[in-house]
């Protein structure tokens, strides 16, 4: 995450502004505001790691919510009930895998959040369990 951000802070100013977000290609260009906690027009390193925690467990805290049965696999049906949940897990051609369990969701969650890459439409394939 740390790579990704002194790459898009391109003026090295330690912050980084809308257009400098836009411009890299992050995750938070179209909403800009929902990582900038303190209004400044600017996001540093450290309210990105804030934002991506809180994002991790808002997904973490849905996931939950959506195992009905408390047995750590979000089935098919329980996952049509959390529209978020069900998005991913469906999005980019995956088909609807019978289970998915909270170490497999948390490790795609993390990975979204995380990954290094330049390819941020790129994310693990947990249907078919290969990472």
């Amino acid at each position: 995450m740390a790579e990704r951000f002194n790459r898009a802070d391109t003026n090295r100013d330690g912050r980084i502004d809308n257009a400098e977000a836009r411009a890299a290609g992050l995750w938070f260009q179209e909403d800009f505001s929902s990582v900038d906690a303190d209004r400044s027009g600017t996001v540093t390193l450290f309210e990105l790691g804030q934002a991506v925690q809180q994002r991790v467990s808002s997904w973490m805290s849905e996931f939950d919510a959506a195992d009905l049965n408390h047995d750590g696999q979000v089935t098919q049906d329980e996952a049509k009930q959390a529209p978020n949940l069900w998005k991913m897990l469906t999005s980019g051609g995956r088909g609807h895998p019978a289970t998915v369990s909270r170490s497999e969701f948390e490790s795609y969650t993390v990975d979204r959040m995380y990954r290094p890459g330049d390819l941020p439409s790129v994310a693990p394939n947990i249907i078919e369990k290969r990472f």
